[in-house]
């Protein structure tokens, strides 16, 4: 039997009995983590694939095709980026390095899981972004660029000569360049939609919130709230010592966390601008931080060579 994706990538042919069930498979299929294959599911046509259930019982016969799905998400994995030039897939369970990726030639600024799960995209100093394997650490493709960022639906990669991104729907991109502009684009179109005033230098960070409603700026000790629609500033968060170096969005866009050089890390009420938690813990520059896709925890890490999880309700460290 052949074991492919959803998306058709072989990952193995078997000698598969007609005895075999789920976790047969799953032993024989190379190169994959135990906490991928805990939390993958296996399908022949519309039935799923048991440990309890055999595949002569399913009527998998010879030259059939086995699909398997990968649930990130369920198998609680954490995607790092560092600056030793390496991304790193890890274990939110037991902590465990899974897989390295290298290939970059200067540190590595993001990582990112593409929609599928399937594949993952990091960003480098090094002015190009890259494609990886996930399941193998195999670097498939390399794009030039100072910065990057991937579509939602995983189709497309735009790069730019400052900070990028797509919104959730992947219909408008938001950019910041080195003539100090940051402006909302039709990717449609190509046609610039609007431009946010009010910064005197150069944006690092510019994002869409998760229901593309808003947009998040960055350059000093503060972060601004746009409404994505009119370009008009609604609030700005002001509360860090120094330089912020991240700035994310909860997947309900009703908070927002911040990183710093202040060696802390803030959560903040997108509604009313209030800075709801000060995360203290780390001893060094605390570089990103982003929030669990349940919104109930958030993860930041640091110059100090640490990653540290966070409750977002109640601020403390776990």
């Amino acid at each position: 039997v052949c074991i492919v994706t959803l998306a058709g990538r072989e990952l193995a042919s078997l000698k598969a009995a007609g005895a075999w069930t789920r976790q047969d498979i799953c032993a024989h299929l190379p190169g994959i983590t135990r906490p991928l294959l805990r939390a993958a599911r296996l399908l022949h046509a519309s039935a799923e694939i048991s440990n309890n259930t055999q595949l002569q019982t399913l009527g998998v016969a010879d030259g059939d095709c086995i699909q398997v799905v990968f649930d990130r998400k369920a198998a609680c994995l954490v995607l790092t980026a560092s600056f030793d030039r390496t991304a790193k897939l890890w274990s939110a369970e037991s902590g465990e390095c899974l897989r390295t990726f290298e290939g970059h030639r200067n540190g590595v600024c993001s990582a990112e899981f593409s929609p599928d799960g399937e594949f993952v995209f990091t960003t480098s100093t090094d002015h190009t972004a890259k494609l990886w394997s996930a399941d193998s650490g195999e670097c498939l493709r390399t794009f030039p660029g100072v910065s990057a960022a991937l579509s939602p639906d995983g189709a497309l990669v735009i790069t730019a000569s400052g900070s990028v991104a797509f919104s959730a729907d992947g219909a408008h991109v938001i950019t910041s360049a080195v003539d100090y502009t940051t402006e909302l684009w039709s990717v449609d179109s190509g046609k610039c939609l609007t431009t946010l005033q009010g910064y005197k230098d150069g944006v690092s960070l510019a994002l869409f919130s998760p229901d593309a409603a808003l947009v998040l700026t960055s350059y000093d000790r503060t972060t601004k709230l746009w409404t994505a629609a009119s370009g008009q500033c609604r609030l700005t968060l002001r509360g860090h010592g120094l330089v912020v170096c991240s700035a994310v969005f909860s997947p309900n866009s009703a908070l927002v966390l911040t990183a710093s050089l202040d060696h802390m890390a803030k959560v903040w009420s997108v509604e009313s601008g209030q800075c709801l938690h000060t995360l203290r813990g780390h001893g060094r520059w605390v570089l990103s931080g982003i929030f669990s896709p349940d919104g109930a925890r958030a993860l930041t890490t640091s110059l100090d060579q640490s990653a540290k999880l966070w409750s977002a309700e109640s601020g403390d460290c776990l």
